[in-house]
């Protein structure tokens, strides 16, 4: 069964977000009037990596923009069943962003949201690279970026709890993949594809009951009703380098 499949199983009332479907796409658009009168969709194209959802930029006669949408699945690993609710946690929280000054400059505007089809549209920022480059040994992560990156979470940790969703359904999943897989024994992971040799290096971690107990008690705290925000994918793949910076 295709994806498309599934997701139409699941939510048949739904709109099913393709690139490959310009037609359908313009149509969904103008149905929320999103589009301007004789705007037109010239492109529908993929702006880069992206692991949990289906992101494309969308180029018009006019403008362009882009658009995701959450599926019920990480995008990059559709065998792990992720929460559709997710895009309404995103929404919510960039909203609240660009209610904070000194926040706003480090996210993307949102310009609508679609809770009922899961989509997400915000502003392009162009052509962009994210962060991992970092991973590679000769290059240095800027003293304006690490300042600018450390700003950022020092701003979101002080913000009031209450006004964002508690994002469970996502919180045990991210919990699974950070503080459990990583460490079971037979993961299926062969890390030699990401770096010869580091199976070996990670052998021991996967064995070591006092460090694995300490990872536990670690993960339990992440799952607990905590005293500040905690951003849930805060690493260089998801950051992007702009001409205005991180």
């Amino acid at each position: 069964m295709s994806l498309k499949s599934i997701f139409r199983e699941q939510f048949p009332r739904a709109f099913f977000l393709d690139g490959k479907d310009m037609i359908s796409l313009e149509t969904y658009l103008n149905s929320r009037d999103r589009l301007s009168d004789k705007e037109k969709i010239i492109a529908a194209s993929k702006p880069g990596e992206g692991n949990m959802n289906y992101v494309l930029r969308i180029t018009t006669n006019h403008r362009s923009f882009i658009i995701k949408q959450a599926r019920p699945w990480v995008e990059k690993y559709p065998q792990i069943p992720a929460p559709v609710e997710r895009s309404v946690v995103e929404s919510t929280f960039l909203q609240k962003a660009q209610e904070e000054k000194e926040l706003s400059a480090f996210s993307p505007k949102i310009l609508w949201s679609d809770p009922d089809n899961f989509i997400l549209a915000m502003e392009d920022l162009g052509e962009a690279t994210d962060y991992t480059f970092l991973y590679k040994k000769e290059n240095k992560f800027g003293t304006s970026d690490l300042e600018n990156a450390t700003k950022y979470l020092k701003i979101l940790h002080g913000l009031p709890i209450d006004r964002f969703p508690e994002n469970a359904k996502m919180r045990k999943l991210n919990h699974e993949h950070i503080f459990d897989f990583p460490f079971q024994k037979k993961n299926g992971l062969d890390l030699d594809q990401t770096q010869k040799g580091l199976n070996a290096v990670a052998a021991p971690f996967k064995t070591d009951g006092f460090l694995k107990n300490k990872i536990q008690r670690l993960g339990a705290i992440y799952l607990a009703q905590g005293r500040c925000l905690i951003h849930g994918d805060f690493y260089p793949g998801s950051w992007l380098k702009s001409p205005a910076g991180i």
